[in-house]
């Protein structure tokens, strides 16, 4: 068999899309999509570094929290970062928080599904509306705590917060005398043992990396699947190109796309109602943007990220309208043969209808 070799966009290195490399459209952590096409003209080098972005993605944003109540922590990975309790690239792992005394502190899943156990800490208040909660452990040292402070906080500390055990409040108290000597302590009644229930929250922290992920997850589809036959080497995306390798400017790439409702009969045989949706533009109609619009995760009604419109690129003067070049797919989250959900399933093309208010809505 022949070799069919392109280049990478990103370097200009060459890549054999004969055996198999590419780049997943759908990260492969959220499942495997049948019918799906990779993205083939990247090479290794490139891949293995823009894959910590999508590291990023599924460990530390909503998503990686909605993976693991498909079921998805139990897969395996050969690059094993599956699991969603682990934080990527200077941005944490999903936070569980509940109140007490009037503030969030964060919690610890136990074995008991559906059950949290506080953990020692100390929560950290500045003037400019700055929180940052550092775990606590008694072997820490007094350099490691503030060093863990300070990332978090780089106005005035107006209130320190600490909930911990007794045996090791008077260590904790010490360490942080070492940086405010002179502070006033207030004892709050204990709390009593047993379980309870409580309102939680998610706290999610996620930095540049995650929306580069974003990006490069539309880019790769437009390009997969172009009606204009756009490589992605073209002086148009160098801007692109750019931000999903090295970084840059978020709010350039990135907008909230509106809420689209869809007519479609999703088979509820085969189909856990659990979808994601892409629909690029190449038209011309969004100010001469080329756009895609990401619906990630929608049906699981619940922790629903928002819908992100990508602008990847403007068309050249050469470039002219064509309305037709709108066009999307959807990637169907399938039951097993016990009807059980599964972290995976196939990808089904939409028919994309226009409106006269440029909106697009997908038939099928």
């Amino acid at each position: 068999m022949a070799e069919k070799t392109e280049s990478c966009i990103y370097c200009g290195a060459d890549v054999d899309a004969s055996r198999g490399e590419g780049d997943h459209i759908i990260p492969e952590n959220w499942g495997n999509f049948r019918n799906d096409i990779r993205f083939h003209r990247i090479c290794t080098g490139c891949h293995s570094e823009i894959d910590k972005s999508t590291e990023q993605l599924v460990r530390c944003g909503p998503e990686a929290v909605i993976v693991e109540q498909m079921g998805g922590r139990s897969r395996r990975s050969r690059r094993g970062w599956r699991s969603a309790k682990k934080g990527s690239h200077g941005a944490s792992a999903p936070k569980p928080l509940v109140p007490v005394e009037d503030r969030w502190v964060t919690v610890e899943t136990t074995a008991l599904p559906g059950t949290v156990a506080l953990v020692d800490q100390v929560v950290v208040g500045d003037e400019e509306g700055n929180v940052q909660r550092v775990r606590l452990y008694p072997q820490m040292s007094a350099d490691q705590l503030l060093h863990r402070i300070d990332k978090g906080c780089r106005g005035k500390v107006l209130e320190i917060f600490v909930t911990c055990s007794e045996e090791h409040w008077t260590r904790y108290l010490d360490l942080l005398r070492t940086r405010w000597p002179n502070m006033k302590v207030e004892d709050l009644p204990s709390t009593e043992g047993g379980m309870r229930g409580v309102l939680g929250r998610l706290l999610f922290e996620v930095g540049e990396r995650y929306f580069r992920a974003i990006v490069k997850m539309a880019f790769h589809y437009l390009l997969t699947h172009s009606r204009r036959s756009l490589v992605g080497n073209e002086p148009i995306f160098d801007d692109v190109r750019k931000f999903i390798a090295s970084g840059g400017e978020v709010n350039r790439f990135l907008a909230a796309a509106p809420k689209q409702q869809s007519n479609a009969n999703i088979p509820s045989g085969r189909s856990t109602g659990v979808y994601h949706r892409l629909v690029a533009d190449e038209s011309r109609l969004h100010g001469d943007w080329i756009t895609v619009d990401l619906d990630l995760f929608a049906g699981t009604g619940l922790l629903v990220p928002p819908v992100y419109r990508v602008r990847l690129a403007r068309f050249d003067r050469q470039r002219v309208l064509v309305p037709d070049y709108v066009w999307g797919h959807r990637y169907l989250y399938g039951r097993d043969e016990q009807g059980r959900g599964s972290l995976g399933g196939w990808v089904e093309q939409l028919s994309i209808a226009r409106l006269p208010s440029r909106l697009w809505v997908p038939r099928r």
